[in-house]
This record gives C-alpha cells, sequence and structure tokens, in this order.
C-alpha cells in the first residue's frame, strides 16, 4: 500500500473511468459511524476517510426518530461515549433532540464534520480481488429522499419519476469499509391481512416518519402497536399541543413495563446540577458512570439467562412490577397488561407516563383485532389476541366494535429480518452477503464484526451484539476498538488484507445459537421481533456486556488470515531479528554473568567453605559456595557437617495427620500399661545414637546420602568443578525426560517435557559443536556449566528422575542438584517469574524423592507465596500477566498443582496449608479434560481443606468427636470417588470383572485416586483411635478406620503383585502404607482383643511389599534400625523365639511393637532397657528386602507370645478386647495397673493424652 493509497485520491484522473479512492469508507453517518470517524482521527490519527449517509442530518435512529416523546431508555451518564463523555444532560432520560446536539458536539470537537456526505446513498459494495479493493456504488439523492422509507422511495419515484428521487450515481473504491448501518431506520409497512387502506379518507404514517403536517387536534386516533415508541408518544398526544379527541391504542401482548428509576435528589435537582457537580470535581462522573454499568451488567445476571437462580430472580421482579401496574393502572386492563411470559423475553418498557396516561378518559386500550379499515372507521373484532381465545375465566370482551378514526399512527416496529437493509455486499467470487447468510441459517458475524469472504469488511454493530441491557454505545465502541486493531497494520501498509477464517465464524456462530437456548429470549415463552420466521435469533447476545469488552480488547488473532504486503514482511523480519538479537544479547549477558559468578565462587571454594539456604542432599561430596552479595539477602543457614552433636536434631512438631503423631499416641498408651517408660525411651535413644535414630523423614530433614556412595562415579573424584551434564548422553537425558513425564508430569503437568527435550537437544548440539571446536574441551577439569534457566529446569528433572530410579538416591542425581543449588537458591530475592517457580517446585519434588517430606513441603511452601506474588490466584492478574492462551493454559497447570503439592506435603507433615481456598478467586480457570488428574484433585484439595478444620477442631483441648460433621466429610469423599471420570476409576480388588487391563499411566493414576480417598477417610475417622475411651464410645468409627486401612493395604498388595508401579514409585506409596499401618497399630494398642486377629493377614501382606525395597533407600535403612531394636530389646521384653511360642493365634498377641518399627517410626521409644550386647546381633545393613521381611516376621509371631501386656484370665465379652473395658480399670489388672492407674484417675489420663496429642 503506498503512500497514495493512504491518502483520498483520484484513481486513472486522465481517464474516463476515473473514480476517487478512499483509504476508508463509511457507511452510516449515525452513532456508529460518528465514534468510528473520531476514533480514527484520535487513536490512529488517519484523516483520510469519509462517511456516507442516505438521510439530510446526521445523527442515524435519532434524526429520524423525531416523534413526540422520543427519548433514551437507559440513564444517560451511560448514553455518550467514553471518550467524550457529557454530563451536561438535562433530564436523567434526554431526549432524542438532545442527544443530536451531543453528536453534533462531538463532530465539532474532533472536526469530522468534512468528513461526512449526506444525502448520499450506498447501494452496493462488491469485492475486486485482483486490486484487492472494495468497489462501491453510490447514489447521490434529492434533499429529503434520504429521510424515506425504502418503499417510499419507490412509490415516489413511480408518481413523480426518477429524477424526483436519485440525481446521479458515482463508483468509488476504497481499501477498507465499515458498515455502520443501523437496525431501527427502516420501519415496517402496513400489514398486508388487513384491508381498506387505500379507502381511509384520514392520514396514516409511521411513527418513525412522524408527520409534523398532520394536525392530531380533535381527531380520533388509533394507534397500532404498544412497543417502546408507542408508550413515549400515546401518553402525549391527547395533551396540549396535540389535543387528540380520543386514543385507542391496539395491542396484540401486553409488555413488561418497568417503571423508570428516579435519580438521586429528583428529575429536576439532576438536571440542575449534576453538570455542574461532574464538571467540576474530576473523577465523580466516570465513578456514577462505572457504578451505573455495573448495576446494568447486575440486571442481567439477575433476568437473562436460563437457570434456578435466575428464574426465582425473575418471580420476584415479575411479582413487583405486577403490583406496580395494578397500582396504576384501571381495573379494567390489569387481565390484558399482566403478560403470560418471563420479563426478559420480550424488550422491557422503561416507563415515565404511560401507565399512568391509562388513566385518562380519552384513552383505551385494546386486544380486539383490528380486521379492517373504511373511509372514517375502523372495524376491531370478533375474537381477540390476549387473553388467548382458548381461556374461559376472562372478561375481556370479544365482540366486534366499530370506531371512528381520523388518524392511524403504525407503531409496529422495524424490519429487522434484513440485515444491512438495503445494502448489497457482493464478496470474493461474487458471493452476496445475504445469499451466504441464508445458506447458513441467518445473519451472523464473528463477534458481530466480520464474516469470511469478505475481507477488510466490518460490521459495527451487527448481528448478536445487541445484549438487552446495556448501553448500545458501549456495544459500539467495543466493536471499532476491536476493528481498529485489524484496520492499523492496513493502513500503515504492512498488511493487504484481513479476513476471518471461516471455521471460527462457524464455531463463534454455533456457540452463540447453542448459549442463546439458555436463555430467556428462547425459554421465556413469548414471541419477540429477535427471532426471524425460522427461529433464527440474529439479535440478542447471550452473554454480559463485560464478556464482549474482554472479547474484543484481546482479539483471538488465530481465528484470522492476515496476507502481509513486502514491506510489511520485511518489517516482521526486521522486528523479529531485533527481538532475536536482544534475546541473544540478553543471553550472552547471562553467561558473562555466570562466568563472573562463577571466578568469584571458585575464589570463594578455595578461600573458606559456607553453609546453605537447602540443605544439600549430600553435604560431604562437594564443597559448598554461595554468593556474596547482596549481603543483607544471602547469609546462609550453616549446615552441621561437623561433630555429633552438631548434627543432632531439635526435637520437631509432628502434626496430627503424620503418622509419627498417630504411633506416638499409641506409644503414650502403652506406657500406661507397663511396656515401656520415658526413661527407658531416653536410654535407648542416647544407645543409638544420632546415626541410628528411626525418626520419619517427613519429619526431619535427611541427612543425605551416606559417605560411602561419594566414589560411586569417576566424575565426582576427578572433576568436580565440570557440569554433571557432560557426563550424561543425549540418549540418557531424553530417557531420563521421558520418565519424569510418565512418573511425575502425569500427575503434576506444569512442564512442557517436549519443550525441555528439544532444548535439551540444542544443549547438546552446542555441547558437541563446541567439543568438536575445543573452545570446551570434557577433557579439561574447568567450571564449564550452564546456568540459564532453562538449563537448570532440565538438571532437576534429571536429577528427580535418577533419584526416583534410583529408589530414594543417586549420586548424579545429587551432583545435578548441587549445580542448580545456588540458582534456587536466589530465586528467594530475585525476581518472580514463571521458570523460576517450576525450578523450585521440581526441587521440591526432588526432596520428596529423597524420602525428605519436610523440605518438600519448605519449599513448596516459598513457591505458593510467589504464586501470590505473580497474582497467579486472581483471574483478573492472571489474564493481565499473560497475553495468550498457551501462556494462561501453563499458569494455570502450574498454579493448582502448586496447589495440590502444597496439600499432598502439609498432610504428611502435619504442617497448616500455605494456599487457602478462600485466597482463590473463584473465577480462576481450573484444570480441564486435557490433565485428568489435575482436574479430578482440585476438589478434592476442597475436601481436604475441610477435612483439615475438623481433625484441628478436634484435636483441641476439651473437643468431642462431632459425628455429623464427619460422617458428612465421609459422604462428600465417596461423593468425589464417583465422580471421577471413568478411565480414572479405579477397578476396585474385590471385584472379579474380567476387562482388559488400562494403560500404565491411567493404572497407576486410577490407584493413586483410590487411595487418596482412603487416607482423606482415614484422617477423618483417625482421632477415634487415640484413646480407648473415644475408641470404646465410637466403635463403628473405629472400625470403619480400620477397615479403610486394610482395603489400603490390600490395593497395594494387588498394585505389587501386577504391576511394578509400586516399586518404581515407593516413596510415593509407602506414604499410604504408613498411614495404614498407623492405624493397625492404635487399634491393636487400645484394643487388642478386638483387632489383633483382625489386621494379621494385612500385616503379612504389608511383608510382601517389604520384600521388594531396595537396601539402598532411607526406607530400607530406617526400617533395618527397627529390626535391629527389636531384636536386642525382645528378649528383654519376654519375647520368645517362634518355636518357643504355645499358642501363635493367642488373642493377647499384640502386633504393636512390630508395626511401629514397620512404620519406620521411633522403635526407640518401645525400648524398656538398653541394647543388648549379644554376639547374634544384626549387621549395619540389610542384605536384601527378603532378610528384612524375615526379621519382621519372627518378631510379629514371637509377640504374640508375649505375656505381660494383659493376663489371659480377661473375660473376653463386653468390650471385645477394648482396653479398660468390662471392670474397673482404674484398680489395674492383677499383677499390671490401670490405664489410669498410672496417673490417677480416668480425667486425668485424658489430659496427658490431650497433652501428647
Amino acid at each position: 500500500m503506498g503512500q497514495s493509497s493512504r491518502t483520498v485520491h483520484f484513481d486513472n484522473a486522465y481517464d474516463k473511468d476515473s473514480v476517487v479512492y478512499y483509504p476508508v469508507l463509511v457507511v452510516g453517518a449515525g452513532a456508529a459511524g460518528i465514534a468510528l470517524g473520531c476514533r480514527l482521527k484520535e487513536k490512529l490519527g488517519f484523516d483520510q476517510f469519509r462517511i456516507f449517509d442516505r438521510q439530510s442530518g446526521i445523527g442515524g435512529t435519532w434524526w429520524i426518530n423525531r416523534y413526540p416523546g422520543v427519548a433514551v431508555d437507559i440513564p444517560s451518564i451511560l448514553y455518550s461515549f467514553s471518550f467524550s463523555p457529557s454530563y451536561k444532560w438535562t433530564s436523567f432520560f434526554p431526549e432524542g433532540l438532545e442527544i443530536i446536539k451531543y453528536l453534533h458536539e462531538v463532530c465539532d470537537k474532533y472536526q469530522i464534520v468534512d468528513k461526512i456526505q449526506l444525502n448520499t446513498d450506498v447501494s452496493e459494495l462488491l469485492w475486486l480481488e485482483k486490486e484487492q479493493v472494495w468497489e462501491g456504488s453510490l447514489i447521490y439523492l434529492a434533499p429529503g429522499a434520504g429521510d424515506l422509507s425504502a418503499k417510499e422511495r419507490q412509490q415516489r419515484v413511480q408518481d413523480y419519476g426518477e429524477n424526483n428521487v436519485y440525481l446521479r450515481r458515482e463508483i468509488v473504491r476504497a481499501k477498507i469499509v465499515v458498515s455502520c448501518v443501523g437496525g431501527l431506520v427502516e420501519p415496517k409497512g402496513w400489514p398486508e391481512k388487513i384491508p381498506g387502506r387505500e379507502n381511509f379518507e384520514g392520514d396514516i404514517f409511521h411513527s418513525s416518519r412522524w408527520d409534523y403536517n398532520v394536525d392530531l387536534a380533535d381527531k380520533n386516533v388509533i394507534v397500532m402497536g404498544t412497543g417502546c415508541s408507542a408508550a413515549q408518544f400515546t401518553a402525549l398526544i391527547t395533551k396540549a399541543p396535540y389535543n387528540a379527541k380520543s386514543c385507542t391504542q391496539l395491542m396484540r401482548s401486553p409488555p413488561w413495563v418497568v417503571p423508570k428509576p428516579v435519580p438521586p435528589f429528583g428529575p429536576e435537582a439532576w438536571g440542575k446540577w449534576t453538570g455542574v457537580l461532574f464538571d467540576r470535581i474530576p473523577g465523580v462522573g466516570r465513578f456514577y458512570r462505572t457504578l451505573w454499568f455495573a448495576l446494568t451488567e447486575l440486571d442481567y445476571h439477575s433476568i437473562f439467562q436460563d437457570n434456578s437462580k435466575n428464574v426465582k430472580s425473575r418471580k420476584k421482579i415479575e411479582a413487583k412490577l405486577i403490583k406496580h401496574m395494578e397500582k396504576t393502572v384501571p381495573e379494567k386492563y390489569h387481565e390484558i397488561m399482566t403478560p403470560d411470559y418471563s420479563v426478559g423475553c420480550k424488550r422491557r418498557i422503561f416507563d415515565y407516563y404511560w401507565l399512568d396516561s391509562m388513566n385518562d378518559p380519552m384513552y383505551n386500550l385494546t386486544t380486539r383485532p383490528l380486521i379492517e379499515v373504511k373511509p372514517k372507521s375502523v372495524i376491531l373484532g370478533p375474537g381477540r389476541t390476549y387473553p388467548v381465545m382458548a381461556k374461559m375465566d376472562t372478561k375481556i370482551s370479544t365482540d366486534q366494535d366499530e370506531l371512528p378514526a381520523d388518524v392511524i399512527i403504525l407503531a409496529n416496529g422495524f424490519d429487522l429480518s434484513t440485515w444491512l437493509h438495503p445494502l448489497r455486499v457482493r464478496g470474493k467470487e461474487g458471493r452476496l452477503l445475504q445469499d451466504v447468510w441464508d445458506e447458513r441459517g441467518g445473519a451472523q458475524a464473528y463477534l458481530g464484526t466480520a464474516m469470511d469472504g469478505f475481507p477488510n469488511f466490518f460490521i459495527i454493530f451487527g448481528p448478536n451484539t445487541a445484549t438487552g441491557h446495556s448501553s448500545v454505545l458501549i456495544a459500539i465502541e467495543n466493536m471499532i476498538e476491536y476493528s481498529l486493531r485489524f484496520m492499523r497494520p492496513i493502513l500503515s501498509g504492512d498488511v493487504a488484507t484481513v479476513e476471518v477464517k471461516k471455521s471460527a465464524e462457524i464455531e463463534w456462530t454455533k456457540a452463540i445459537q447453542q448459549d442463546l437456548k439458555n436463555t430467556v429470549w428462547t425459554s421465556g415463552g413469548c414471541t419477540s421481533w429477535y427471532f426471524t420466521e425460522t427461529g433464527w435469533n440474529a439479535t440478542a447476545y447471550p452473554r454480559s456486556q463485560v464478556d464482549f469488552t474482554l472479547r474484543c480488547m484481546f482479539p483471538k488473532w488465530s481465528d484470522w488470515n492476515i496476507a502481509y504486503t513486502r514491506r510489511g514482511k520485511l518489517r516482521r523480519r526486521i522486528r523479529n531479528c531485533l527481538l532475536e538479537f536482544r534475546r541473544m544479547n540478553a543471553h550472552i549477558q547471562s553467561l558473562q554473568e555466570q562466568v563472573d559468578n562463577l571466578f568469584a565462587n571458585l575464589n570463594v571454594l578455595l578461600s573458606r567453605s559456607d553453609g546453605k539456604i537447602f540443605s544439600s542432599p549430600n553435604p560431604d561430596i562437594y564443597p559448598q559456595t554461595v554468593t556474596q552479595e547482596p549481603s543483607s539477602l544471602s547469609t546462609p543457614y550453616q549446615h552441621p557437617v561437623s561433630s555429633p552433636e552438631s548434627r543432632a536434631r531439635p526435637v520437631q512438631f509432628r502434626g496430627h495427620t503424620t503418622s509419627a503423631f498417630s504411633f506416638d499416641v499409641a506409644n503414650s498408651s502403652l506406657q500406661t500399661m507397663g511396656i515401656t517408660n520415658l526413661q527407658a525411651m531416653a536410654t535407648t535413644q542416647s544407645t543409638f545414637g544420632p546415626d541410628e535414630e528411626g525418626a520419619m523423614a517427613q519429619n526431619e530433614p535427611s541427612p543425605g546420602p551416606q559417605a560411602q556412595d561419594r566414589d560411586s562415579g569417576p566424575q565426582a573424584a576427578t572433576r568436580p568443578l565440570k557440569d554433571p551434564l557432560w557426563s550424561l548422553s543425549r540418549e540418557e537425558v531424553i530417557r531420563l525426560c521421558r520418565v519424569y513425564d510418565d512418573e511425575v508430569g502425569l500427575m503434576y503437568p506444569m512442564l512442557d517435557i517436549d519443550k525441555t527435550i528439544a532444548k535439551a537437544n540444542r544443549l547438546f548440539d552446542f555441547m558437541e559443536a563446541a567439543a568438536r571446536t575445543g573452545l570446551l574441551r570434557d577433557e579439561i577439569d574447568r567450571g564449564d556449566a550452564f546456568h540459564d534457566d532453562d538449563s537448570n529446569i532440565l538438571k532437576m528433572v534429571l536429577a528427580a528422575s535418577l533419584t526416583l530410579v534410583g529408589g530414594g538416591y543417586s549420586e548424579m542425581g545429587s551432583r545435578l542438584f548441587e549445580s542448580v543449588r545456588i540458582a534456587s537458591e536466589s530465586r528467594l530475592w530475585q525476581p518472580v517469574n514463571m521458570k523460576g517457580l517450576m525450578l523450585l517446585v521440581i526441587v521440591a519434588q526432588y526432596y520428596f524423592h529423597l524420602d525428605d517430606e519436610s523440605q518438600a513441603y519448605r519449599i513448596t511452601g516459598l513457591a505458593a507465596r510467589l504464586c501470590f506474588e505473580m497474582g497467579l490466584h486472581r483471574r483478573d492478574s492472571l489474564t493481565k500477566a499473560f497475553t495468550t492462551e498457551d501462556e494462561i493454559f501453563w499458569a494455570v497447570r502450574l498454579f493448582w498443582s502448586i496447589y495440590q503439592l502444597d496439600r499432598r506435603w502439609s498432610f504428611g507433615t502435619g504442617m497448616p496449608f500455605a494456599i487457602q481456598d478462600d485466597d482463590i478467586d473463584p473465577l480462576l480457570p481450573q484444570p480441564d479434560s486435557r490433565t485428568p488428574y489435575l482436574a479430578a484433585m482440585v476438589p478434592y484439595g476442597r475436601i481436604a481443606s475441610k477435612a483439615w478444620r475438623t481433625i484441628m477442631t478436634f484435636e483441641s483441648a476439651g473437643s468431642e468427636v462431632r459425628k455429623d460433621e464427619i460422617e458428612f466429610l465421609d459422604y462428600q469423599i465417596e461423593k468425589w470417588r464417583a465422580s471421577i471420570p471413568e478411565p480414572l476409576r479405579y477397578q476396585h480388588h474385590d471385584t472379579h470383572i474380567d476387562q482388559e487391563a488400562p494403560q500404565r499411566g491411567n493404572q497407576r493414576l486410577q490407584i493413586i485416586l483410590y487411595l487418596r480417598a482412603n487416607q482423606l477417610r482415614t484422617m477423618i475417622y483417625m482421632p477415634v483411635l487415640h484413646s480407648a475411651t473415644s475408641l470404646f464410645e465410637h466403635r463403628r468409627f473405629a472400625q470403619t478406620v480400620v477397615d479403610v486401612a486394610k482395603d489400603t493395604i490390600k490395593a497395594l498388595t494387588k498394585l505389587n503383585q501386577t504391576t511394578d508401579i509400586y516399586r518404581t514409585q515407593q516413596i510415593s506409596f509407602n506414604y499410604f502404607l504408613v498411614s495404614a499401618l498407623a492405624v493397625l497399630f492404635l487399634a491393636v494398642a487400645h484394643a487388642p482383643l478386638e483387632f489383633n486377629r483382625q489386621v494379621r493377614d494385612e500385616f503379612y501382606q504389608a511383608l510382601d511389599l517389604v520384600k521388594g525395597f531396595s537396601t539402598k533407600s532411607h526406607i530400607s535403612r530406617r526400617l533395618w534400625k527397627t529390626i535391629r531394636g527389636l531384636k536386642e530389646i525382645g528378649p528383654k521384653l519376654g519375647v520368645v523365639s517362634r518355636q518357643g511360642l504355645p499358642d501363635i493365634d493367642d488373642p493377647h498377641s499384640s502386633a504393636a511393637v512390630a508395626m511401629a518399627g514397620l512404620a519406620g517410626h521411633q522403635v526407640d521409644e518401645l525400648a524398656v532397657f538398653p541394647p543388648s550386647h549379644d554376639q547374634t546381633s544384626l549387621g549395619s545393613s540389610p542384605m536384601n528386602g527378603q532378610q528384612m521381611s524375615y526379621e519382621l516376621t519372627n518378631l510379629f509371631e514371637a509377640a504374640g507370645g508375649y505375656n505381660g501386656i494383659m493376663p489371659t484370665n480377661v473375660p473376653t465379652s463386653g468390650m471385645s478386647g477394648f482396653a479398660g473395658e468390662t471392670r474397673d480399670t482404674s484398680q489395674g489388672y492383677e499383677g499390671m495397673p490401670g490405664m489410669s492407674g498410672l496417673y490417677g484417675n480416668e480425667e486425668e489420663f485424658a489430659r496427658i493424652m490431650r497433652q501428647c496429642f
């Protein structure tokens, strides 16, 4: 598009076929055309356009509709352009003349009067494909001829000749054409079914073409119609200065009449003072405009949607409107003025005077149909149009009647069946726009603005853009701003054509028509002018004005075909090169900073060894470094590495949802039964020493891999400064990325693994090229590390995968983490971004697979707070921060993944959530069907929040078990389980239905979702097991939680027998296993007779899972320490060998001690005597999982013969084995004090138990 193409000029100026070329041609000088002209000048700085209008004045519908009382029916504060607001209205609902004056003022202000050409009709538009311009046919009209309707102009041509209407014709061309043709312009004609019009001796005219030459004084006026226009002028024509003798109004069905709102301080004060107030106090006018806009949006949400809430709301509104009507109009009109359809189905009438005018004796309202017109009268009836004739319980007359008539005024609306009428638009291949619409079912346009096959053609206020509740000017401005986004590059010469895609237009229309089915316009039970005869609604927009505004603000560019010019393509290439240069420059600067940091860190490494913020998974392998600036933020936490005293861990809080807490409660109960004491526990702990602790990993950070693993790889010993990526092959990296996606990404899909692999390939291309050229040589020991965000994320993905595959530890994984540690720490003070969040989350996952759940909890909490900083929890901030759908899609995935991990590890550690449900925007997008597991876990997380509050409430001092609350939560959990999509629903292990086994990924998600439901049920029922008294009072709850725990073990057993899923993710599944065993331990500790025999089978099933443990994993080492401790203290407890048991099925045997060890908890707390120095004691590490299983089996069978817990002569009736049953246990059993006997009474015992909790 050359310079000449951006200005108005003559094409072929010296040729007889010369035409005027307009860069922009606008059809219509109404509100839309005027606003477009102003915005072209103001926003684009472009004035080479022309606005054509066939009427003799500007204003469109406001120019042509000049009947008495014509006025807007929405508050004036909303009826002005946002770029040129007016606050000087004389009334709350200004009349048409005042609107015309405002539009003239806007034209003067923006100096576009000379751009408007009146009395000129654009009759046809034709797209010239070769020239890629529009050709327009102009017809110059005689002054005033354009104010006539099309039928009136045709009649005038027949009566007086064509030259009386059409002066001349002209062909013009334009690059862009914008149709601003309004809808309320072409009036409906005389109903053809009513005979006698030609015989009528009086005057007949349409209200939109009001004939002020007709004197209404002392005449009988018949008004046909009760729409908005009729309601405005019928209230006035019987009064001065019109003074009609009578007014008979013919109505087919009644409208809903809404009393117009009264402005603050009354109409007079409003008109007198608001202009001064709004002009002199900055911001008040804008605020009031915004307030009224919000109120109209509330109108949409309470009336127009078809749901139960809106149905109730409409009923209330209808009752108020009927009450107002009955209070205002005579009783004889009550029945015919009561609509039988829902409010909002038709356009409502906002009324000041119409209902009051019905009390005028000169006014008459009837629903009898007009069947004939005579010279001086009209014939009404027989029959009626409302109520329907089938209705019998009515007093409305149906008799025929003849009324005198001198003037007939048509108020029967406008012709809206043909959009853009009478303009004919032909697009590509000469196709007529109206024909395209007929083929597709009716008038339609993408966002009401564009049609495929019609390039560079825009429609302002096109099909399906009228909201029915808000100002039309707001919708017009939205469409103009939307169109300008596409017009700008055309006018600048960068783009030749823009055209919406056919698929996008059809999909948009399909969605709009589908949404219309869920509105009151379709379900309200009325017949309105919104619909064509075929039932097509091309008028209404089924969503809110806010929705339409947002869609116009953020175009979906992928829905458009944009053809660039050579100039545009060159500019795009230059712009892309500049962007690429900036990215490369930033990358080079980043590399330079990394080099500087590398040398600084090397100097620090040579001078001293500093600590870390995150505890290293292997503190003894590498020297530790930390950046020194800024000092106020980077003061490191000193990692304990020297003496045993420095590595001793402080006592840590154990939350109520942890398995450790449950074992502590059971230990306390065992103390009351004489099994152990606090002094013995302390002795045992000191005996085992700090390296032999059996504390739970989920409550204490792991000390990291053991020293003997240091030299498992040659790179660690020879070149510690070398980036670990140099030690991995491209194929291994890609494999590990796939492992991460399969094992972790399937549940927490925050990372696009294909992009990560693509970046890994580019990185290896660089590494191989650098190695070939000698720039970086693998054999040279120097710190050639990669520290950009993408490389750091890649390395943590590899570290997490290696650790997961390695069963809890990988030396290479540790090295990869070490290379990323400083970058992960820096996220605490550097600006927040998406990649930094991803890095922190993967670091947390890495710690989890190290069996260090506390560290995972801490880091996830930091990531959650960074989410708040970025605004990922709010929809508005999310849409502002991310502009494309793809960015929003991945941001939503990341946030909800962090949300789920926060809850997962909060329950695991017993610590509070970082993200509270109340802080999350209810309108925030949620995961969709593309991430089914994450989508299913969002409602699970909300139920978990409620469960957390219930558990915390119960654990407070003096709280009782809330049965109703627990049962309701259980119901919600089961309901959630039932709502899980079918592909993710677990086929219960007790069912025997032959069906094809699901894919491995789906099978893992199925079992995890099933176990999560079991785990949450376990949490809510667990408190009833915390004391024998509570257990006795709530036997049914106790049995339920034991059954759920047994079911969990059975499910894990089946999983282990049929797949390798359990073996590849032991750490994840051991969380469920340990919780289940904690339940069994509590039950057996408090009621051995009741539960000991019940849990025996599940205990041995759990041992089968232990056989597959890796001897290098942390869970195996903790379990082995348990076995060693039990072997040493067993003889002191009186535990005999299996062969020496008198009865291995003795119901008094207790598996409590063995279970505590199996769960990985503090065995030393069960010890009574110091460890034995027997020569047969076990070694420091197990040989394999089979050995651990064998030793645990011996201990369990031996514990069955322990006779010190309960005497054999205790009756088994009554409480069925509950500790402290049947008899007064405060006196104790024979040879053993009762539970309360140790503390004096039951009340004191309960107090101590609560403190222990």
